[in-house]
Protein backbone atom coordinates (compact mmCIF):
# COMPACT_ATOMS: atom_id res chain seq x y z
CA UNK A 1 0.00 0.00 0.00
CA UNK A 2 1.64 3.38 -1.09
CA UNK A 3 0.17 5.25 2.27
CA UNK A 4 1.58 2.77 4.20
CA UNK A 5 5.55 3.09 4.89
CA UNK A 6 8.41 1.84 7.02
CA UNK A 7 11.76 3.32 7.74
CA UNK A 8 14.53 0.87 8.97
CA UNK A 9 17.24 2.10 10.04
CA UNK A 10 19.97 -0.38 9.54
CA UNK A 11 22.35 -0.72 12.93
CA UNK A 12 26.13 0.16 12.17
CA UNK A 13 27.18 0.82 15.70
CA UNK A 14 28.82 3.69 17.62
CA UNK A 15 32.58 4.58 17.21
CA UNK A 16 33.73 7.52 18.82
CA UNK A 17 37.89 7.15 18.27
CA UNK A 18 40.46 4.44 17.20
CA UNK A 19 40.12 1.92 19.83
CA UNK A 20 35.98 2.08 19.31
CA UNK A 21 36.73 1.10 15.88
CA UNK A 22 39.48 -1.00 16.10
CA UNK A 23 37.53 -3.09 18.56
CA UNK A 24 34.12 -3.36 16.06
CA UNK A 25 32.31 -1.11 17.74
CA UNK A 26 30.73 -0.11 14.30
CA UNK A 27 30.52 -1.93 10.99
CA UNK A 28 32.92 -1.90 8.24
CA UNK A 29 30.49 -2.13 5.77
CA UNK A 30 26.67 -1.69 5.12
CA UNK A 31 25.32 -5.36 5.83
CA UNK A 32 22.85 -7.18 3.06
CA UNK A 33 19.46 -7.59 5.26
CA UNK A 34 17.87 -10.66 3.68
CA UNK A 35 14.22 -11.29 2.89
CA UNK A 36 13.27 -12.66 6.62
CA UNK A 37 11.06 -11.35 9.13
CA UNK A 38 9.69 -7.88 8.68
CA UNK A 39 11.06 -8.16 5.01
CA UNK A 40 9.66 -11.22 3.82
CA UNK A 41 7.19 -9.50 1.72
CA UNK A 42 5.71 -13.03 0.68
CA UNK A 43 4.90 -14.05 4.04
CA UNK A 44 1.25 -14.18 4.94
CA UNK A 45 1.90 -13.44 8.78
CA UNK A 46 4.06 -10.42 8.26
CA UNK A 47 2.05 -7.28 9.23
CA UNK A 48 4.21 -5.09 7.18
CA UNK A 49 4.14 -7.04 3.80
CA UNK A 50 2.20 -4.66 2.06
CA UNK A 51 4.07 -1.69 3.11
CA UNK A 52 6.69 0.56 1.16
CA UNK A 53 9.78 -0.52 3.26
CA UNK A 54 12.58 1.73 3.07
CA UNK A 55 15.79 0.25 4.46
CA UNK A 56 18.80 3.06 5.26
CA UNK A 57 21.82 1.44 5.33
CA UNK A 58 24.73 2.79 6.80
CA UNK A 59 28.68 1.70 8.60
CA UNK A 60 29.17 5.18 9.64
CA UNK A 61 29.43 4.04 13.46
CA UNK A 62 27.73 7.18 13.92
CA UNK A 63 24.53 6.69 15.26
CA UNK A 64 23.11 8.31 11.81
CA UNK A 65 24.09 11.73 12.81
CA UNK A 66 27.50 12.66 11.80
CA UNK A 67 29.43 14.34 9.17
CA UNK A 68 32.90 13.83 9.77
CA UNK A 69 35.75 12.05 8.46
CA UNK A 70 38.46 10.23 11.02
CA UNK A 71 41.83 10.21 10.58
CA UNK A 72 41.89 6.54 11.88
CA UNK A 73 42.28 3.65 10.07
CA UNK A 74 40.54 0.62 10.94
CA UNK A 75 41.59 -3.52 10.22
CA UNK A 76 42.18 -4.07 6.95
CA UNK A 77 43.58 -0.40 5.86
CA UNK A 78 40.20 1.60 5.70
CA UNK A 79 39.88 5.11 6.65
CA UNK A 80 36.25 5.99 8.86
CA UNK A 81 34.24 8.29 7.29
CA UNK A 82 30.69 9.30 8.76
CA UNK A 83 28.84 10.47 6.58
Amino acid sequence: DSDKLVLHFDDGGCCWDQLTANLGACKPAVSEIGFQGMFDINSESNPYAHYTLVIIGYCGGDVHVGDVERPWQVPGGGQVAQK
